[in-house]
């Protein structure tokens, strides 16, 4: 998957900056399954902000334009009443951006609404891996000039000493089908962070637990034949209980 960045042009170099202290652009479905057809929203609670003069200034929301991974196919916007949605496909027709767009009249102004984006596609990622929608959201500021948000950062989640600024892309971890009940997986990387499994019951590899339920892993601390389990390295088999 292509890595773009895109940088903000100063509207005035001296005087204008633009800020991106506003809650995150975010992909707010979960959990998103490996393999599988589905729809994926993104969630957009925030317009573009921009600070002139020491004065800061939130305004509406006009475009957003999605990069689209290769991992996602079969893909189907929806239009929504935030506007209409465009394709963009590269010359082999394959679609490589979402654009969706409000008619100038629609514009409320100020910075006031959240905003859904919906699509539906087919997720051909392996399991356990992180998904980007590399994003840019477009505002018009009180001089009629167009602004904009970067959300296109790709972290990797082993470099735990990052100290980057840029905002973060949108992402979703591809999950393995699951069913009620035991589920067992075999880790197809290291897999450290283990609040991706908080909303199962419990999570258990030779003698280690993890639970995100504080009862739980009282539980496994408490008898000393087992331990909280930490992480989970590549190629190790574990059972998930949901």
């Amino acid at each position: 998957m292509c890595r773009t960045l895109y940088r903000t042009s100063a509207i005035a170099i001296f005087a204008s900056t633009t800020s991106y202290a506003f809650a995150h652009v975010g992909i707010a479905t979960s959990p998103v399954y490996a393999g599988k057809t589905q729809e994926i929203v993104l969630s957009v609670p925030h317009g573009c902000s921009q600070t002139v003069d020491g004065v800061t200034t939130a305004y509406d929301t006009l475009r957003v334009e999605v990069q689209i991974p290769e991992t996602l196919t079969s893909l189907r916007p929806l239009d929504t009443v935030f506007g209409n949605a465009t394709l963009v496909k590269n010359e082999a027709g394959v679609i490589t951006k979402v654009i969706w767009t409000k008619p100038d009249a629609a514009n409320k102004g100020g910075d006031t609404h959240h905003y859904w984006l919906p699509l539906r596609a087919k997720v051909n990622a392996p399991t356990f891996t992180k998904v980007y929608l590399p994003t840019v959201q477009y505002c018009k500021n009180n001089n009629d000039e167009e602004i904009s948000t970067p959300w296109t950062a790709i972290s990797d989640d082993h470099d735990h000493s990052s100290t980057s600024t840029e905002n973060p892309a949108p992402g979703f971890l591809a999950y393995p089908v699951r069913t009620k009940g035991w589920n067992k997986y075999k880790a197809p990387d290291h897999l450290h962070d283990m609040s991706i499994f908080n909303d199962a019951e419990i999570v258990w590899k030779g003698a280690a637990g993890y639970s995100a339920n504080t009862n739980t892993t009282a539980l496994i601390q408490a008898d000393s034949k087992y331990s909280v389990l930490s992480e989970i390295h590549p190629d190790e088999e574990f059972w998930v209980k949901y």
